[in-house]
């Protein structure tokens, strides 16, 4: 009740007061048997009935207080409400990071990530950090119309980098269910340019790889919901299987013998450049050999291991395979393969530069890209954006859902080579090894 509304009663009531005093001062005059004594009853009647009235109003128990007191039960009760819906609301809107720490979101879930609404990223054939050795290719957000499908890789540090310490785990990171394609352009003469992979070389590719594979993932950056984008590394695969690595070899954490998995065996090696040699940096440095440019030597970080043993490992909600490895099978003629951001030297009579790869069955640090005596390859695989996702991303903002994958076939891509003679040339198109 309004105050104006209690107001408006209390003159009601001293109009029926006045009114009441009125008719007993007719019945006087009507009536000669009625005293003085029995007015002025009359009148402290009539006072007390308006005193008792106006107390049930402004009383310590009056209406006035049953208001006030009702009004601040309701506001009460309703901060009370608001209260207990934010907490139900907050238990709603939990943060993946939270969810997949209780186990409520797993590895290998797919969660209806959107990319950014547009962005590209422009690799150069020659002459800048985007150089790729070949020639130009872009990468879109759009895709050349295929949705990209999300899956969680795991958690990853403030850094991006991929962790199994819970504590230092701040950010969900997901990985594309597929490589993403560069844009195809249908109508060119070359065939490398009617296929989705990348194609990357020669020494640009050694040096600048790395770079060009962040760049393209970092295209699928949502800044409402992402942090960050880079490329799948070695270090990710390595941390999922349990594998370390030390200068000298590669083993299984859980290998108390510490048996070396390695099947190339050199990393460690060192190699004295000759005067014919070059190396990666110096045939960019004016095609210049190592030695001029000021490299004596140089230690072997290249290694590879075989990972179909690991293919039908259970993590999460999915296996090994399926997140990382599926149908990357020398055998299957739709198999996958992939650029991995890291480089490797391999030592073995010669000197080898190269990117890092998944295909044929095995994690290759430092496939060839460019060697010591002036040779090159180039190649096409697919690439696999990594995507961070910010810390307080909750349930309502991404979801789980189920998606599946299309299936990438390596066998339609090619190889191309050549040496220091035809560099700057596309080459010859070689066999597949």
């Amino acid at each position: 009740m309004e105050f104006n509304d209690i107001i408006n009663i209390l003159l009601l009531m001293k109009d029926d007061l006045e009114k009441g005093i009125e008719k007993i001062v007719i019945k006087l005059k009507k009536e000669e048997g009625i005293t003085v004594v029995a007015l002025v009853i009359s009148i402290i009647v009539l006072l007390i009935l308006s005193g008792i009235s106006i107390s049930l109003f402004f009383g310590d128990n009056g209406l006035l207080k049953s208001t006030e007191f009702a009004s601040n039960m309701y506001a009460n009760s309703s901060k009370e409400e608001i209260s207990l819906m934010d907490e139900i609301d907050s238990s709603i809107k939990e943060s993946l990071v939270d969810m997949y720490k209780k186990g409520q979101i797993k590895i290998g879930d797919y969660l209806d990530y959107e990319i950014a609404e547009e962005g590209d990223f422009v690799t150069d054939a020659y002459g800048n950090e985007n150089s790729n050795g070949f020639f130009e290719q872009k990468y879109s957000v759009y895709n050349n119309g295929k949705s990209i499908n999300w899956k969680v890789l795991g958690l990853g540090d403030d850094e991006g980098k991929l962790t199994t310490d819970l504590d230092k785990g701040n950010h969900l990171l997901l990985v594309a269910g597929s490589p993403v394609e560069k844009v195809i352009n249908n109508e060119s003469e070359n065939e490398f340019e009617r296929d989705p992979y990348l194609y990357m070389g020669k020494a640009e590719s050694f040096v600048n790889g790395e770079n060009i594979l962040n760049g393209i993932a970092n295209i699928f950056v949502n800044n409402k919901t992402s942090d960050m984008g880079r490329s799948l590394n070695v270090d990710d695969i390595n941390k999922i299987l349990g594998i370390e690595v030390t200068n000298e070899k590669v083993y299984e954490m859980s290998d108390e013998s510490k048996t070396n998995i390695d099947q190339l065996r050199t990393m460690g090696q060192a190699y004295a450049y000759e005067e014919s040699d070059y190396s990666a940096n110096s045939y960019l440095n004016n095609n210049i050999n190592a030695i001029r440019n000021g490299e004596e030597t140089v230690v072997g970080t290249s290694y590879s291991y075989l990972i179909d043993s690991y293919k039908d490992r259970v993590i999460g909600n999915t296996t090994v395979g399926k997140l990382l490895f599926n149908e990357t099978d020398f055998d299957n003629k739709n198999s996958k393969a992939y650029w991995i951001a890291n480089k490797g030297v391999e030592v073995n009579r010669k000197v080898i530069y190269g990117l890092s790869a998944i295909f044929f069955d095995s994690v290759k640090i430092g496939i060839e890209n460019f060697n010591s005596k002036g040779n090159w390859i180039v190649q096409g695989l697919g690439v696999y954006p990594v995507i961070s996702l910010k810390s307080d991303i909750s349930t309502d903002v991404l979801h789980i859902v189920s998606k599946e994958e299309e299936k990438w076939s390596y066998n339609n891509n090619k190889i191309y080579s050549g040496n220091i003679g035809n560099y700057n040339s596309i080459g010859i198109l070689s066999a597949m090894f």
